[in-house]
């Protein structure tokens, strides 16, 4: 195995190796899931699922259901890709966008970075639904507990996700709705403080429940688009 790269980086980690399967995230809680999960028979797509929820609840700055998700995958020698990236919304006018925006470059309309205009159909819980049905063995429900737990029981917000939290407060602070999930007590949490999401454990119950419809036109995804 070759271990020389082009590009040297600054650290104290030497490379890990383990002769059944691994899991490289960016949260010790999210990669903890997903090793638990292999660890349990759980296949690669399961873990992956399982490992990606619970992102959305550790590192909400960075994750969620609304988001799109990519994948490459190789099982009995069969390599392949997948794009849950989602697509304009069905009723999307170019001509409309153009008039809704306010903000220029050198001229042109430029698509705003907050607010519904820039939202795009959510790919990433039909891309995971898609991973489980073609590589799982577990359903929707049972790859998506670890995550409620976390986000109903709460976890503790490390040094980095507190940072960039703080740095994003005036942004999520324009949205009423967002400010109360994510500003408790009108602010970020501090390094060490425990972030629960109850309103987020429900939505994973019901999307455990009913499948990921309920976000396409469901009840959910009307909820959601208000």
């Amino acid at each position: 195995m070759d271990f020389e790269y082009p590009w040297r980086f600054t650290g104290r980690r030497s490379a890990v190796m383990a002769p059944n399967g691994m899991v490289a995230t960016s949260h010790p809680l999210a990669a903890r899931t997903g090793v638990k999960v292999l660890e349990e028979g759980g296949t690669a797509a399961d873990a992956a699922v399982a490992t990606a929820a619970v992102l959305n609840v550790v590192e909400p700055h960075m994750t969620g259901i609304g988001g799109d998700a990519f994948a490459l995958t190789q099982f009995d020698g069969e390599y392949r890709a997948l794009n849950a990236s989602g697509r304009a919304p069905a009723e999307a006018d170019l001509g409309e966008y153009r008039e809704r925006t306010d903000a220029e470059d050198d001229g042109e309309p430029v698509m705003p970075a907050d607010g519904g205009l820039p939202v795009t159909v959510p790919g990433a819980l039909d891309g995971w639904a898609t991973l489980l049905d073609a590589y799982g063995t577990l359903d929707l429900a049972e790859v998506l507990r670890p995550a409620i737990d976390y986000a109903e029981g709460g976890v503790p917000v490390s040094e980095y996700v507190a940072r960039q939290w703080t740095n994003a407060t005036a942004r999520v602070a324009q949205f009423d709705s967002s400010a109360e999930t994510f500003l408790p007590d009108g602010r970020a949490p501090e390094p060490g403080e425990r972030f629960s999401n109850p309103e987020f454990a429900e939505s994973l119950e019901t999307i455990g429940r009913e499948g990921p419809e309920v976000l396409y036109g469901g009840e959910l995804g009307k909820e959601s688009s208000k």
